[in-house]
């Protein structure tokens, strides 16, 4: 059923699926799964055209970023000056 690559991606897109709330435990899974699957691909380059490659790269590398972002969006804002309440509203 397909190479390492495409089983890593099943098993991170089904881990979200296991549990109905999505907590910051999975969004830390997440950014692990991904940041492996980067540093496998670049050090593996499994394609045979390097455009494809770099594209997987990127396209690992954006994953990895747009989760570490989720990931600082769901943590507490002890400390803030603005609640969260805040964002979004005209001062």
């Amino acid at each position: 059923m397909g190479g390492p690559d495409v089983q890593l991606h099943l098993v991170s897109a089904a881990a979200p699926l296991s549990c109905l709330v999505n907590t910051i435990d999975q969004q830390t899974d997440a950014c692990v799964v991904h940041a492996s699957s980067f540093a496998l691909h670049v050090k593996s380059w499994p394609f045979r055209h390097k455009e494809d490659s770099l594209l997987k790269a990127f396209t690992e590398a954006h994953l990895f970023i747009v989760l570490l972002f989720v990931l600082t969006m769901k943590t507490d804002l002890h400390g803030e000056a603005l609640t969260a309440g805040h964002y979004g509203t005209r001062f």
